[in-house]
């Protein structure tokens, strides 16, 4: 079993097949640094993709409603980017080397539900 360490939270224990720690992987690497991602993509029940971004905390639109807007900004971007690589990856127009657990990459992305997570730690409701 495998679990994920970020932003002070463990996340798991998943079954390796099932993870693709995107923001760490080659294909980050590969496809240069103006491209941001999530921390990982995991495949939940049959065809569930999730997308898993963490922060350890977040700027209160009270206190600054620019910088509230520029974090929710940033957020999307990496959700866009993550999905835009993992399509690139089904497409095969990049390679995973391996990276990605055996399950989620050999499910078809006509039949894949994508959902898209933030986990802030210790954020009230």
């Amino acid at each position: 079993m495998l679990q994920i360490y970020e932003s002070g939270m463990t996340f798991g224990s998943y079954r390796p097949e099932q993870v693709y720690k995107i923001e760490n992987s080659q294909v980050h690497s590969y496809v240069g640094t103006g491209v941001k991602s999530v921390e990982f993509v995991l495949l939940r029940g049959e065809n569930k993709i999730f997308f898993i971004e963490a922060k350890s905390s977040s700027p209160k639109s009270e206190t600054s409603w620019e910088r509230y807007q520029e974090f929710i900004d940033e957020i999307s971007e990496k959700f866009i980017h993550s999905f835009d690589m993992l399509c690139a990856l089904y497409l095969g127009r990049l390679d995973d080397e391996g990276e990605m657990g055996e399950e989620l990459k050999a499910l078809s992305c006509s039949e894949a539900d994508f959902i898209f997570v933030l986990v802030i730690r210790g954020h009230k409701t």
